[in-house]
């Protein structure tokens, strides 16, 4: 069995602003290393076989400030969706510049990609060859960002993405999944405290 331990990573000023970050590779604010700080504390005393973090510096510091002392290990396919055109709007600025397209892809994203973005189906295979190349056994501790989370839960759930988008997924919220042989437990969901 593994233990899987899944983290958003903390604050950016973008995701303050209300900004699709994607790739862009934001640094964390004074809020988020204040809660990178925190969640170290929530973990003291967990020990993880591996830390793993997508290689975008938001996620690495996230980890790095939970625990300085560890082997961090960076990896891309951890990354959150490429949003292309749309990285650094909001919400509003989407729908106003691209309207139709922003909607279709908020209704289906697997039907509608973010101009010279990524394709949600090559996000979803991305992360499932993430998620095969986990250990088996041990414990794991991935850093990583709340499409990549929600993706995750989605196939685990047998649900569609849409569906697993109604998941809130926090700075610094944690995650942990029990991942057995015949199946998956979730053992806690977003905690935030």
């Amino acid at each position: 069995m593994l233990r899987l331990t899944l983290v958003r990573h903390a604050s950016t000023a973008w995701n303050e602003q209300g900004r699709y970050e994607g790739w862009t590779d934001t640094p964390l604010s004074e809020q988020g290393v204040a809660q990178a700080t925190e969640l170290g504390r929530r973990l003291e005393g967990e020990w993880f076989d591996h830390i793993i973090t997508s290689d975008l510096h938001r996620c690495w510091d996230t980890a790095e400030i939970a625990y300085p002392a560890a082997d961090i290990i960076p990896d891309p396919s951890w990354r959150e969706m490429n949003f292309g055109a749309w990285e650094g709007l909001t919400f509003e600025e989407c729908s106003e510049r691209d309207g139709s397209r922003f909607r279709g892809w908020i209704s289906h994203p697997a039907a509608c990609t973010p101009p010279g973005g990524e394709a949600f189906g090559d996000f979803s295979l991305r992360i499932d060859g993430a998620m095969k190349a986990l250990p088996a056994q041990g414990s794991a501790l991935v850093v990583t960002h709340s499409g990549t989370i929600r993706v995750i839960l989605a196939r685990l759930l047998d649900l569609g993405f849409r569906k697993a988008r109604r998941f809130a997924i926090s700075a610094c919220g944690i995650t942990q999944l029990e991942l057995h042989p015949d199946g998956t437990q979730i053992v806690s969901l977003n905690v935030t405290r």
